[in-house]
C-alpha cells in the first residue's frame, strides 16, 4: 500500500514538470539604450524600438512618465500607440511627440513597454533637450484716449515675453504733469516666458484741467529697453457738481441748508439756473415748502464753486420721517439734477434705555429706566404714555402665568424742550433656556396738546437681554412660620419651599432644618425637574415644631438644601421667639393635630414633628432636651441590585458549563471512533 502511493506522488511531480517545461515564454526588449530629443520649438517627435523575445505572439503598451527639468518644470509625452500582434523575434516601433514650446532645460523621464495580459516589461530613459529660443519682450508701443475734465480713466499696456525663459525687468513711469498717475506694476518684476503680462495705468483728470493733451510714459528695462507711450486728450468740459442738500427741522417749523454748486469742468459757467423746485407733501396732504435763494444768474468760473441757500416751511401737521425731491441745475451746456432731503424729526424721542442688568437668571427682577423728551420749541404733548415688553423673536414674553410680560405708564403731559424717566420693574420667568435672547420693545406715544388729531409715536428696540442659568442652582421660596413668636403654645408649623431654576435635573435633593438650642434636625430627601411645567419644579414642605418647654429667646432655624451629589447648596435662616406666657396664647399644634390641622401646603409625615420638654436645673440654669434624637445629615449607601448578582444566574451559569463539557466530550469519541 505505501509503495503505491509512493509510486502516484512521483508520477505527479513528473507529469508537473514536463507541463511546466512546454509552457509558452513572453517577453519585450526595448533595443534603443536611451532616447535623445532637442529643439527650439513646435513639435518634436521621437521613436521607441521593440523586439519580441519570446516565444509567443504579443501586444505591447507604452506609457510614460511626465518629463522634468531640475526646476521642477514638466514636459508632457503624447501620441504613444500599442504595438500589435508582434510575432516572437520580431521588432516594432511607435512614435511619441513632445511640444518644445516651452521653459528652455534639460528634462527627463522614463518610457516603459508592457507585454499585454503579462508582467513582462522594459524601460528606457528618454532625454529632451529645449534650446533657449533667444528672443525677448514684446511691448505695446502706444495708446490714445480722450476724456473730459473731473475723470479717471485706465490704460493697458500689454507685455509678451516671447522667449522660453522668464525675462526680469524694471518698470518705471514719467510724464503725465499735473495730473495723476500710477501702475498697477511698478519698480522689480519678471516676466514669465512665453505669457502675456497687463501693465494698467491709472489717469486722475483733475476738474479744471485744461484741455490739451497730456502724455506719459511706461518704460521697461530688460535684456533691452522698452518704451509705451501713453496720451490723455482732455476736451473742453462744461460740468457741475451738486451733493445731496439734508435739512433737519421740526413739524411747524422751518430750516435752511446751503447747495454747493461746483464747476468741475475746465469751461467757465455763466448764467445758470436752478428751477424745478418741488413741494413736498405727507399722506394727508400736509405740505413741506422749498424756497432758492439766489436761483438764477449764477456764474462760477472753472475750478471754483458757489452756494445758494435752500429753505423749508414744514406744515404743523406734517408727519414725521424722510422727505426727498429733485432740483434741477441748469444753462450754460449743462443741465443736471440734485436731491434735497427734508427730514422731519419725531418731536417725541425716547433719548435713554437704562437697564439695571443685561443678563438675568431665571425669577431675577430686571429694572428699566425710560427717558423720554419733547425736542419741539413750540408744541406741548399730552397724554404721554411709555409702554415696555420684551420680543421672543416676533412674539412677545410671557410671564410664569402666561399672560404678556409687560408694563404701561400712567399719562403724563410734557411741554416744549421738556423730559421725563419713567421706571419698571419686571420680575423674569423661569421658563426659559440658558442662552436665549430676548429684544427690550420700547414704545412712548403721544398727542398734540392743541390739536388731537396729531398723534407722534416713537419706538427703540435697540437693547436685548439674555437668559443666564447655572447648570446646577436651586433657590429658597415663600419661607416663613405660621407662628413666629411663641408664648404660651410653643407649637407652629414650618413652611420651606424649593424650586429648581438650573439647567439641570436633580435628584436625591435633601433639605434639613436644624437648631442645635433647640435640638431641632429634621431632614426630607425629594427629586426636582428643571421643567417649569412639571410637577416636580417646586416642592413645598411643612414642618410642625412643638417647642414646649423651651427657654425664651429668639433662636434661628437653619434651612440647607444640598444638591449636585452634594456638591452645592443654598442656606437661609428664619428666626422664632419663644416668650413668656402673659395670658394671651399663639394657636397650640400637637401631632395628634396634624390630622386636623390644614396648612397652606401638604405637611410632612408625622415623624418629621419635633418634641421638646424643658425641665430647668437645681443652679436655676435651664435645658433644653430633644424628645427623639437629632437626626444627622441622610447619606445613601445602599448600592442598587442587579440580576447578575442573583442565585438565579449563578445556577444558569454553572448548568451552561456543564453542557459545554458534555458537548466536548461528544466530539472527541467521535473523531476517536473515525
Amino acid at each position: 500500500m505505501t509503495k503505491k502511493l509512493l509510486l502516484s506522488v512521483l508520477l505527479i511531480i513528473g507529469i508537473a514538470l514536463m507541463s511546466f517545461s512546454v509552457l509558452a515564454v513572453k517577453g519585450v526588449n526595448i533595443t534603443d539604450s536611451e532616447i535623445t530629443l532637442s529643439g527650439t520649438s513646435g513639435d518634436k517627435t521621437g521613436y521607441v524600438h521593440i523586439k519580441n523575445i519570446g516565444d509567443e505572439k504579443i501586444n505591447v503598451t507604452f506609457e510614460s512618465s511626465i518629463l522634468v527639468d531640475s526646476a521642477g518644470h514638466s514636459l508632457p509625452v503624447s501620441g504613444l500607440n500599442t504595438l500589435k500582434d508582434i510575432n516572437p523575434g520580431s521588432t516594432g516601433t511607435t512614435s511619441f511627440t513632445v511640444d518644445l514650446d516651452d521653459y528652455a532645460g534639460n528634462y527627463t523621464g522614463v518610457i516603459t513597454a508592457s507585454v499585454q495580459d503579462s508582467s513582462e516589461s522594459d524601460s528606457v530613459m528618454a532625454y529632451v533637450e529645449i534650446n533657449d529660443n533667444g528672443l525677448g519682450l514684446s511691448v505695446t508701443p502706444s495708446i490714445a484716449d480722450s476724456t473730459e475734465a473731473d475723470t479717471v480713466i485706465t490704460q493697458t499696456v500689454h507685455v509678451q515675453n516671447m522667449a522660453n525663459k522668464d525675462i526680469s525687468g524694471n518698470i518705471i513711469k514719467s510724464g503725465y504733469d499735473s495730473l495723476s498717475f500710477s501702475l498697477d506694476k511698478e519698480g522689480s518684476y519678471t516676466f514669465p516666458a512665453l505669457q502675456s503680462t497687463d501693465i494698467t495705468a491709472t489717469v486722475v483728470v483733475p476738474a479744471a484741467a485744461d484741455a490739451k493733451a497730456y502724455t506719459g510714459k511706461v518704460n521697461i528695462t530688460a535684456e533691452t529697453s522698452y518704451t509705451s507711450t501713453l496720451q490723455t486728450i482732455v476736451q473742453p468740459t462744461f460740468k457741475a457738481s451738486v451733493p445731496q442738500v439734508t435739512i433737519t427741522m421740526d413739524p411747524g417749523s422751518s430750516g435752511s441748508a446751503n447747495a454747493v454748486i461746483s464747476n468741475t469742468g475746465n469751461v467757465d459757467l455763466t448764467g445758470l439756473s436752478i428751477t424745478n423746485v418741488p413741494v413736498l407733501i405727507d399722506n394727508d396732504g400736509d405740505a413741506i415748502n422749498l424756497t432758492v435763494y439766489p436761483n438764477s444768474s449764477i456764474n462760477i468760473p472753472a475750478g471754483t464753486s458757489k452756494t445758494s441757500s435752500i429753505t423749508a416751511r414744514a406744515s404743523q401737521k406734517i408727519d414725521s420721517g424722510r422727505y426727498e425731491g429733485t432740483l434741477r441745475l441748469s444753462g450754460s451746456g449743462i443741465s443736471q439734477d440734485f436731491n434735497v432731503v427734508v427730514e422731519v424729526r419725531d418731536i417725541l424721542q425716547i433719548t435713554d434705555i437704562d437697564l439695571s442688568d443685561d443678563e438675568f437668571a431665571p425669577g431675577d427682577t430686571i429694572e428699566v429706566d425710560v427717558e423720554v423728551e419733547n425736542i419741539a420749541e413750540d408744541i406741548d404733548l399730552e397724554d404721554v404714555e411709555i409702554e415696555v415688553y420684551f420680543l421672543d423673536g416676533s412674539s412677545r414674553l410671557e410671564d410664569d402665568d402666561g399672560d404678556d410680560l409687560e408694563a404701561e405708564s400712567e399719562k403724563f403731559d410734557l411741554d416744549a424742550g421738556d423730559s421725563e424717566t419713567i421706571s419698571f420693574e419686571f420680575e423674569m420667568p423661569y421658563g426659559v433656556d440658558d442662552g436665549d435672547t430676548f429684544t427690550l420693545h420700547v414704545e412712548a406715544r403721544a398727542q398734540n396738546a392743541d390739536d388731537s388729531s396729531e398723534d407722534y409715536e416713537v419706538v427703540d428696540e435697540s437693547l436685548t437681554v439674555t437668559a443666564e442659568k447655572d447648570d446646577h442652582k436651586l433657590e429658597f421660596f415663600d419661607v416663613r412660620l405660621d407662628s413666629d413668636e411663641l408664648s404660651c403654645s410653643r407649637s407652629t408649623y414650618l413652611r420651606v419651599g424649593v424650586r429648581n431654576i438650573g439647567d439641570s435635573n436633580e435628584d436625591d435633593v435633601e433639605l434639613a432644618v436644624t437648631n442645635a438650642e433647640l435640638g431641632v434636625s429634621k431632614h426630607v430627601i425629594f427629586d426636582l425637574d428643571n421643567d417649569p411645567d412639571d410637577d416636580e419644579f417646586e416642592e413645598e414642605r411643612s414642618f410642625l415644631l412643638n417647642l414646649q418647654g423651651a427657654p425664651t429667646g429668639t433662636y434661628d432655624l437653619n434651612l440647607v438644601v444640598y444638591y449636585d451629589d452634594d456638591d452645592e447648596d443654598e442656606q437661609t435662616t428664619i428666626p422664632v421667639t419663644i416668650s413668656s406666657c402673659s395670658g394671651s396664647s399663639t394657636p397650640s399644634y400637637s401631632d395628634d393635630d396634624e390630622d386636623d390641622y390644614t396648612p397652606p401646603s401638604t405637611p410632612t409625615d408625622e415623624d418629621e414633628s419635633v418634641e421638646f420638654t424643658y425641665s430647668g436645673g437645681s443652679s436655676g440654669t435651664s435645658a433644653v432636651t430633644a424628645a427623639t434624637a437629632a437626626t444627622p445629615r441622610i447619606t445613601s449607601t445602599s448600592k442598587k441590585s442587579s440580576w447578575t448578582d442573583s442565585v438565579a444566574f449563578l445556577v444558569l451559569v454553572g448548568l451552561a458549563n456543564i453542557l459545554l463539557i458534555i458537548v466536548i466530550i461528544v466530539a472527541v469519541v467521535m473523531l476517536v471512533k473515525k
